[in-house]
């Protein structure tokens, strides 16, 4: 929800929003510190997994209105 406030009224484009997710996505795999029991390509996984369910939540309630 904070997130959807957040971004409600900035005039975002689509594109705007996919530069958004992926942006964040590539800075969460960054500066994820896998300690051993994740592999590169896992944390990446998981990092992309989480970005997906977060913008799923935040598109469908920018849609609401």
């Amino acid at each position: 929800a904070d997130w959807a406030r957040a971004l409600r009224g900035q005039g975002l484009t689509p594109e705007d929003l996919d530069e958004l997710w992926a942006g964040m996505t590539e800075d969460a795999v960054r500066r994820g510190t896998p300690d051993g029991r994740w592999s590169t390509q896992a944390w990446r996984a998981e990092a992309q997994e989480v970005i997906a369910r977060l913008r799923a939540k935040v598109e469908a309630a920018l849609s609401e209105r």
